[in-house]
């Protein structure tokens, strides 16, 4: 039974069919507020507070098909499904959708969004649930791939296409798929297609029949809070430990996609699992120098160097190329070579300066105590 129209939200009543199933109801979204139906309690949410609760209460009691594929070089196996997505506002309803579909509710369902903002993750989510719990065949495929062996998926199976945008330009190939998804339509067959694209455009709407048959939602880039859900939901799937500080300037400094910041947390991963530490922070920083390397405002040596020079205007116990070289090679781990690059000096007086810091930093608490004020202040206005 399906219950629309409400003043406080859009709700869809799911009953007998999957009481059941992992998920016990089905839910979809409201444009403000949600309502959560049996059996949780018929509760009530706001957008921001909903999310939360659809990452604690839906996701995590999704338990994924154990099958080995691509995707497992980025995340574990055993976290494949639907609890590997970062719930955040720009693709809730998305995810919404992929429910609705592995849940057999929804037979159309159309993903739009940008490279790297999670469809190709959405699809394998869906199709490990229909794998677990679903008795229907599924086949899985490019769109283009899908026509070099269209004869061989029957009707009968559920169909899943990623990559559907390849056909535009290539009118034969469009017309083709068009033809095939109206067979599909026709004979309710389900069918999730995806499509990389910023957002909807005319192409997408004459490839697809029947268009009010199909559950069109597009996936956004995430703004600056939900790149911190993002950097932080990843890094917890990598088992990393991630202090806020170090959350909020791999979210803000590092451009690109999901896949960028999923290499990132990896690259820290092979050094270490606990980035809490200041000092290891910075390091961190250094080690992930060459994937800021996109960003125009970001120059972590720069940074040392101002800090340094602030330092030392206080203190003249140190000179400023000593107090940056011991920064940059010691505590941010960067290449000898640069750093002398930068400061205009020679690699091995970098070096020499370096380690004459570091005799000081383990005899004179104070110095210690200077190098902890720099390595903050540094972190404070990377963050």
């Amino acid at each position: 039974m399906v219950k629309s129209g409400d003043s406080v939200s859009k709700s869809l009543i799911i009953e007998e069919k999957i009481v059941d199933s992992p998920i016990g109801s089905l839910l979809t979204t409201g444009f403000r507020s949600f309502t959560i139906l049996e059996p949780f309690g018929g509760k009530i949410f706001s957008e921001r507070s909903f999310i939360f609760w659809l990452e604690k209460e839906i996701f995590s009691t999704l338990e994924p098909a154990k099958q080995a594929r691509l995707s497992s070089h980025v995340l574990p196996v055993e976290d494949a499904g639907f609890k590997v997505i970062a719930p955040l506002h720009t693709n809730v309803k998305a995810i919404e959708a992929g429910l609705l579909f592995a849940t057999h509710h929804q037979s159309f369902v159309a993903i739009i969004g940008p490279s790297g903002c999670g469809k190709t993750l959405l699809l394998h989510a869906v199709v490990d649930y229909l794998k677990a719990f679903g008795n229907a065949q599924v086949e899985t495929m490019s769109a283009e791939a899908f026509l070099k062996m269209e004869s061989r998926v029957g009707l009968e199976k559920t169909l899943i296409l990623d990559d559907c945008q390849d056909v535009f330009g290539k009118p034969k190939q469009c017309l083709r798929l068009r033809l095939a998804l109206d067979r599909r339509v026709r004979g309710n067959r389900p069918t999730f297609v995806a499509f990389t694209s910023t957002g909807r455009d005319r192409r997408i709407n004459n490839l697809l029949p029947a268009p009010r048959k199909w559950c069109l939602e597009t996936i956004a880039e995430p703004n600056q809070l939900g790149r911190i859900s993002l950097v932080h939901h990843l890094a917890r799937k990598e088992r990393l430990n991630l202090s806020p500080t170090f959350t909020k300037i791999i979210a803000a400094r590092l451009l690109g996609n999901g896949h960028v910041i999923a290499g990132a947390l990896q690259r820290l991963k092979l050094e270490k699992n606990d980035w809490t530490d200041s000092q290891q922070i910075l390091r961190g920083c250094g080690l992930l120098d060459p994937y800021f390397a996109d960003n125009s405002n970001w120059d972590l040596r720069h940074r040392i160097l101002r800090i340094s020079q602030d330092a030392t205007l206080r203190d003249h116990r140190l000179l400023v190329e000593e107090l940056s070289c011991y920064l940059m090679i010691h505590v941010a781990g960067l290449c000898e070579s640069s750093v002398a690059n930068y400061l205009n000096l020679d690699p091995t007086k970098c070096y020499q300066f370096a380690g004459k810091v570091a005799k000081l930093v383990k005899n004179d608490a104070s110095i210690a105590s200077l190098i902890h004020q720099c390595v903050e202040l540094t972190l404070a206005r990377l963050a």
